[in-house]
């Protein structure tokens, strides 16, 4: 009895073992695959960075057709969902709008931290005008 009590805990023991060494890693690359894109954001404006940034919500399709039209035009730019971004609102801010000044789909060209230019709704006409206006694709 003494024998299948030690048995069993030597089990359990190995158990939550390897439950912890699958469990941690997967914990930390989930955060980093999810969790994490707002504080690039954030880190991306405190540095003072230049960047391009797509204002987009759940089930918007006119925000699918500006995302497919800024990856056409070879556009770097950073999604930012509304519905999802734990951080909107403290983004928003940083750049100096409020979501009132926003409409999905708006693409919002930062420099060095600060708003620079947006652009509410486009139509392909607008957006691509907007990105060779400012000099957005890496095909420069």
């Amino acid at each position: 009895m003494d024998q299948d009590f030690i048995a069993l805990r030597n089990r359990i023991v190995l158990a939550v073992l390897v439950a912890i060494v699958f469990t941690i890693p997967l914990i930390i690359f989930i955060f980093n695959k999810f969790g994490n894109n707002s504080s690039l954001i954030l880190n991306s404006l405190n540095k003072k960075e230049n960047l391009v940034l797509l204002v987009t919500k759940e089930e918007c399709k006119s925000c699918e057709d500006s995302e497919n039209l800024l990856k056409k035009q070879k556009v770097n730019y950073t999604l930012l969902n509304k519905d999802q971004e734990t951080n909107y609102e403290k983004i928003i801010r940083k750049i100096g709008i409020s979501d009132d000044d926003i409409i999905v789909p708006t693409i919002i060209y930062v420099e060095e931290g600060l708003l620079y230019s947006s652009l509410v709704t486009p139509t392909k006409k607008e957006l691509i005008s907007y990105i060779e206006i400012n000099n957005l694709s890496e095909d420069k």
